[in-house]
């Protein structure tokens, strides 16, 4: 949320949370719920939750400057994906750019409603802007290192656009987690708002099909195109403004789905077994391995991300736990796997790029199964398994840039 970052930051000071929110009331009342969960000892955010309840009902304006933000770079991040478009199918520039149409107008929005130092300003800015004219710089083909540098890029728009939302305090444990709980929010609202889009391109052509005009093509190439973009920097408003809209569904989803995929898991690990599997031949299925490894990876994380530290062990920190046993066992074959491809078959940016991150993420998920282990025991907390997610990320965004930026040169 947009003020949650200073409120955590300035817990313990009055006056700076008074500034807050005259300057930003919605975004102070959406983010201090968050906030005070965290800390309901603390004596400050108590007395602001009585004001708060006191005025719940004040209006706010609906047409204030983060909606006229939003809406400027909302109409320009459509008009700049059907352009991207138009050049990728005129083969003038590479598919790639659609990410350049999509992220940078996402951490504009954010690092216009932000708080936060001219220099991160810049940095940010900066980087985005070298990606732009590096990745256009690239030669425009199919070969396997330009595709490794395209898989790559999204983590690093991710790690940028994630810094425009934490602001100066992208370094701070509930920072970060207050990024990812907006990640997680913002799938879901997405998700919403283009499954409505559908139903309303739908009705749209249907309609049009009764006056014996088929406008399928042209809604598609503009319409939908432009959609896509723009109802990023929509989805990014509503929830840093209106968060309380999605606050309850996405950890719902992530319950729900959670002993789901374990039960899954469980088969598939049975049924690999039963059928006589070989990842060590098979590539296809080692890439499908690392598939599930990615999936489970972020269900764990955001099972941890919603996790609140007030309550004792539970049954879905066991669940969530077991799931992190599960990805583990899975990540220890791939990397036996890799590492004997590897060696036998020699080293290819491909392999070694997969070895790396297999054991990037076995590093990562020890790390959070160590923690997630200790609060089992009662010899930990949720703060250190939060902690150990939010610890790697930085690490993740090291490896991409060496791959974008190294790999071309090497290979």
């Amino acid at each position: 949320m947009q003020s949650f970052n200073q409120i955590l930051s300035h817990i313990d000071d009055p006056k700076a949370l008074e500034v807050y929110y005259r300057r930003d009331e919605q975004g102070f009342r959406s983010s201090f719920i968050e906030a005070y969960q965290m800390y309901p000892d603390s004596l400050i955010l108590s007395v602001w939750k009585e004001r708060l309840s006191e005025y719940e009902g004040t209006k706010t304006r609906f047409f204030d400057q983060s909606f006229i933000i939003m809406a400027v770079l909302g109409i320009l991040s459509a008009l700049t994906m059907r352009l991207m478009v138009y050049l990728i199918d005129d083969f003038t520039i590479a598919p790639i750019n659609v990410l350049f149409a999509i992220f940078p107008f996402m951490s504009l929005y954010l690092i216009s409603t932000q708080s936060m130092t001219k220099r991160l300003r810049l940095i940010i800015l900066g980087s985005l802007l070298a990606l732009i004219v590096y990745f256009n710089l690239l030669p425009n083909d199919v070969g396997d290192v330009t595709i490794l540098t395209y898989l790559h890029l999204p983590i690093v728009l991710w790690l940028l656009w994630g810094m425009s939302h934490m602001g100066d305090h992208y370094k701070d444990v509930f920072t970060r987690l207050s990024f990812l709980k907006f990640n997680g929010e913002f799938l879901v609202l997405y998700i919403l708002f283009a499954l409505a889009g559908g139903a309303l391109a739908g009705i749209t052509m249907m309609l049009f099909s009764l006056l014996g005009l088929d406008i399928s093509k042209l809604y598609f190439e503009n319409i939908v195109v432009m959609g896509i973009a723009g109802l990023a920097i929509v989805a990014s408003h509503v929830v840093q403004r209106y968060g309380k809209l999605t606050q309850s569904i996405a950890p719902l989803l992530a319950k729900v789905f959670s002993p789901l995929v374990l039960l899954t898991l469980i088969i598939y690990l049975i049924a690999m077994l039963v059928l006589g599997k070989n990842p060590f031949m098979d590539r296809d299925f080692l890439i499908s391995f690392n598939v599930i490894l990615v999936l489970v990876l972020a269900i764990t994380i955001y099972l941890i991300t919603e996790r609140s530290s007030k309550h004792e062990p539970q049954f879905m920190d066991a669940l969530n736990f077991s799931l992190i046993v599960c990805a583990l066992i899975i990540n220890a074959v791939a990397l036996v796997a890799m590492a004997f491809r590897l060696t036998s078959f020699g080293i290819t940016p491909n392999r070694l790029t997969s070895l790396v991150i297999n054991v990037l993420v076995m590093i990562h998920l020890s790390k959070i199964g160590y923690a997630s282990l200790s609060f089992l025991r009662r010899k930990g907390s949720v703060i250190n398994i939060q902690a150990a997610v939010t610890s790697w990320f930085p690490v993740y965004g090291i490896w991409a840039l060496i791959v974008i930026l190294v790999f071309p040169f090497i290979f």
